[in-house]
């Protein structure tokens, strides 16, 4: 089972659903996760499980790590302030209106 983010299992020992990135690293770490941590998908893939994919790290730290990526512009040579979908508002307003995304900045 899947919802529009993550691949839902069945926890057996738990006899709840849960998102399976959790599970998968329970296991490797050999204990739950505690409810300050979060499990962060490096290449932002959500339904991309796979270990080497995975990491665990505060929740301050994960929403720090992406309120910095989202705070400007991504649209290439622009440094406004972001708006919605990481554009600007003059971006996300073309994106609209043109239906073709500006070309974005390299990480």
């Amino acid at each position: 089972m899947s919802d529009d983010r993550h691949h839902i299992v069945w926890d057996r020992d738990l006899q709840q659903a849960r998102a399976e990135h959790r599970i998968l690293l329970e296991q490797r770490l050999g204990r739950r996760l505690r409810p300050d941590e979060v499990v962060h998908h490096k290449n932002e893939k959500k339904m991309d499980n796979r270990l080497r994919n995975l990491a665990v790290m505060p929740l301050r730290d994960h929403v720090a790590l992406h309120r910095r990526k989202f705070m400007l512009c991504q649209a290439r040579l622009c440094r406004r302030p972001h708006h919605a979908k990481g554009l600007c508002n003059t971006h996300h307003r073309q994106w609209l209106r043109t239906g073709a995304r500006p070309e974005m900045r390299r990480r």
